[in-house]
């Protein structure tokens, strides 16, 4: 929830993917090539690449680069479906809904068989049991950075207790500017006891010379 954290996730953002990705078809026929790509564009609505119906291809994809950014990862599940320009969408899940009950494998080579994906109802409420997918009908975008890591780790990982101790800074200096603006001192200065002038004396047409005569 930083604001500085946010400013450069979304700069990061805005780099990578920009407007959006194109397609430029290469079959050595112009026409063809000029359907792909029409298609393409067709197909990166939010109504033909979304099995929710509610992102665009380039939407879905700056969602992914924040989402890998910041929660270290994203899933996306091929979804063959009747309905679209093409029999197939994209549907994305968080790396929360990987569950962390079931990890019974399916097979005995060391690949990854699959994925156990939590289920919820519609209400929001967690399915006592999840749904096993195949590999090949998932894509688990993290970084791998050890030979043993399985799950993903946030890239900004190693700057959570810098952005922490800055956003403590700006709020303690926020606070104490906002004490300071509820504050006003008032100084009154007295009179001198001793009187007026180099002598000291408060006598009306009484002065004194420097060479000390009256």
């Amino acid at each position: 929830n930083s604001d500085m954290m946010n400013c450069l996730t979304s700069a990061f953002v805005r780099n990578i993917v920009g407007g959006g990705f194109t397609l430029q078809a290469k079959t050595g026929k112009e026409k063809l090539n000029g359907q792909i790509e029409t298609l393409w564009r067709d197909w990166c609505k939010a109504k033909n690449c979304d099995v929710t119906g509610q992102q665009s291809f380039s939407q879905m994809l700056r969602m992914a680069v924040r989402r890998k950014k910041v929660d270290g990862g994203i899933l996306f599940k091929k979804c063959y479906t009747s309905g679209g320009l093409v029999p197939f969408k994209l549907q994305a899940l968080e790396v929360d809904e990987l569950s962390l009950s079931w990890s019974t494998p399916h097979g005995k080579n060391h690949k990854v068989a699959g994925y156990w994906l939590t289920q919820y109802s519609v209400d929001g409420c967690e399915i006592a049991s999840p749904v096993y997918y195949d590999a090949k009908d998932i894509i688990f975008l993290y970084s791998k950075r050890r030979p043993s890591q399985v799950r993903e780790v946030s890239d900004m990982a190693p700057t959570l207790t810098r952005i922490r101790d800055a956003n403590e800074f700006i709020t303690a200096v926020s606070v104490k500017e906002r004490i300071a603006a509820c504050l006003s001192v008032f100084i009154k200065k007295a009179l001198p006891v001793s009187g007026f002038g180099r002598s000291g004396s408060s006598t009306p047409g009484s002065t004194q010379n420097y060479d000390g005569n009256k």
